[in-house]
């Protein structure tokens, strides 16, 4: 899909992405045009294809999936709205929720820095010349 497509998908359907919004994971993959395989087609699957074909077709339904909730998920942040899912329900968190979840963004961001800072100062510094990596780890010192 197309990013102009899910903008295009987004805005007909903007009723349904305000905050407090509930949408039901199968809604949102008829929106999104997502195909998915019916309990009867997976029951005549597991008799006639063999496993990985079944994995395999389930991890792209799953991509297919994360890709335009991902999708939503970066459009609907930059309107300052949350885009969150709990086991089969997407929803659109409420203003007040907001701060929450941006907090939990600063602790994984501060976690992550932390990580940062402790392989670089464990790499070897002769090797990170030998490699050219001197100046990224100078850079990610400093912070």
């Amino acid at each position: 899909m197309k990013k102009s497509e899910a903008v295009e998908i987004i805005t007909e359907n903007s009723h349904r992405f305000g905050y407090g919004e509930v949408i039901h994971e199968d809604d949102f993959r008829r929106m999104f045009n997502l195909d998915v395989t019916s309990n009867d087609d997976f029951e005549h699957l597991t008799a006639s294809a063999s496993k990985a074909e079944i994995k395999r077709l389930l991890e792209n339904e799953t991509l297919q999936e994360l890709q335009a909730s991902d999708f939503v998920r970066t459009h609907l942040l930059a309107n300052g709205k949350y885009f969150c899912k709990t086991e089969s329900v997407y929803r659109i968190a409420l203003p007040g929720e907001n701060e929450y979840f941006a907090a939990r963004y600063r602790t994984k961001a501060a976690k992550a820095m932390k990580k940062a800072k402790v392989l670089t100062s464990a790499t070897p510094k002769e090797v990170a010349v030998m490699n050219g990596t001197s100046n990224s780890l100078a850079f990610m010192m400093a912070m």
